[in-house]
């Protein structure tokens, strides 16, 4: 595009904005990132390296100059601001050649200019008719631009006295058409290259928090006296709202919990995140850690937020105590946690409080198992028993109970691998609806 174009579209965005002397049109020049003020038949270039303060202290202006002043140019900046909203002039600016061999065919015709306008000229051809088009308005045809009803926009042609007049309505007509569909492609385009932008944006970060997630969950399963321990958690999306955590440390016991954040995606990923913190650093530094203890202090903690937010957190805890073989646990509304004695029939641990964030107190109470050599504790997320198949059966708890059973001779890790395996043949490739997560805890010698 040509230096003398561009200056004529700059004038065109502030065609409306008047100066009442050369002290104001200083100001407006300096305001408008030295563009070219059209004056008659000549451009006036802004004066550069003066700011706006500067031109204010060397001029003589009275209170009432300034307020005029200070209108004009936020007359001029409104209209700057419009003018990013014309649909016309990214057409005009991404296909001016195109649109300059489109007014070649009109002059070799015989008319003397072929113009584009909106609220002012914004295309001329010849460009040396830019000055008398603007002083020939009344003498143009016209053919108005129309996206969805409504005129965006005309083109118009000087000097078609000496052409026959029966072609030129439907020529016009047809070009004004082309216009308008060429407006609504490049405004399509924008949008959707916005559109890809903002998505490919919004994959790179949902990738940064899957990995940040994967990394809370994939932790190194610390050796604990008298447990096989292994977790596993499989989001249905990116990220997900299961969680688990595992904390083994000299003289206390260990503490682990599981979790299932109600709904799916980034918003369960984050209050997931959220009360994880919380069990951890309530499991690090509670002077006396069990596992009612950390449901009172999740609900502490976050029951205003999941209440804000209208969510809530299941949450199995435990605690193991190596010394003496005892397990104690407290469940908030957690399902499916399953029990099963060595030689024993697998049943179910139901939980006697509802999930955290759904009072703002704690009901849970303890209660306490002896877990020895061959016995499981399997916590699962409801991931595993709403998996279904395609004629909408579920997989269910007794499938779960039962495989449980075939599976205890396995290590945790073994019965974890199996447990996947047999939901995903069961849904039989439909797509995983939840997230699917496992803490294994197996008793053995040691």
């Amino acid at each position: 595009m040509s230096t003398s174009y561009e200056a004529r579209m700059r004038y065109s965005i502030n065609e409306n904005t008047s100066v009442s002397n050369k002290s104001e049109m200083r100001i407006l020049e300096s305001m408008t990132d030295n563009a070219v003020v059209q004056t008659g038949e000549t451009g006036v270039p802004a004066e550069t390296g003066e700011t706006f303060q500067e031109l204010l202290e060397a001029s003589d202006l009275s209170e009432d100059s300034l307020a005029i002043i200070q209108r004009i140019v936020g007359d001029s900046l409104d209209t700057v601001r419009n003018s990013l909203h014309r649909p016309l002039v990214p057409v005009i600016q991404g296909h001016y050649e195109l649109l300059v061999t489109l007014a070649q065919s009109w002059v070799a015709m015989g008319v003397e200019a072929f113009t584009i306008w909106d609220d002012g000229l914004l295309f001329c051809w010849p460009q040396p008719m830019w000055s008398k088009v603007e002083e020939s308005e009344k003498k143009i045809r016209w053919s108005p631009i129309k996206i969805e009803k409504q005129v965006v926009g005309k083109i118009g042609i000087i000097g078609s006295d000496t052409l026959s007049c029966s072609a030129l309505p439907a020529r016009m007509a047809a070009e004004s058409a082309l216009l308008a569909k060429l407006v609504t492609l490049t405004n399509d385009l924008a949008n959707a290259q916005c559109e890809l932008v903002s998505r490919e944006r919004l994959k790179m970060e949902m990738d940064v928090a899957a990995s940040i997630q994967s990394r809370l969950l994939s932790q190194t399963f610390s050796h604990v006296r008298g447990l096989d321990i292994f977790a596993r958690s499989l989001p249905a999306r990116q990220v997900g709202g299961d969680f688990y955590c595992l904390h083994a440390r000299e003289q206390r016991p260990f503490v682990f919990a599981a979790g299932d954040v109600s709904g799916k995606g980034l918003p369960a990923a984050l209050l997931m995140a959220m009360t994880r913190i919380v069990l951890d650093g309530a499991a690090r530094f509670m002077p006396d850690v069990h596992p009612k203890a950390l449901l009172n202090r999740v609900n502490e903690d976050l029951y205003d937020d999941f209440t804000e937010l209208g969510m809530f957190v299941t949450i199995f805890t435990g605690c193991y105590d190596p010394d003496n073989r005892q397990l104690s646990y407290a469940n908030a509304g957690h399902a499916p946690v399953i029990y099963c004695p060595a030689g024993g029939a697998a049943t179910l641990l139901e939980a006697d409080g509802p999930a955290a964030g759904v009072l703002p107190f704690n009901l849970c109470e303890n209660f306490t198992l002896s877990f020895q050599p061959g016995d499981i504790l399997v916590v699962a997320t409801d991931g595993f028993n709403e998996a279904a198949h395609a004629s909408g059966e579920m997989f269910g708890y007794e499938r779960l109970l039962t495989l449980v059973e075939k599976l205890a001779h396995l290590s945790a890790e073994s019965i974890a691998t199996w447990v996947y395996e047999q939901v995903q043949q069961f849904t039989d490739g439909c797509e995983q609806s939840d997230d699917q997560t496992l803490v294994i805890l197996k008793g053995v010698k040691g």
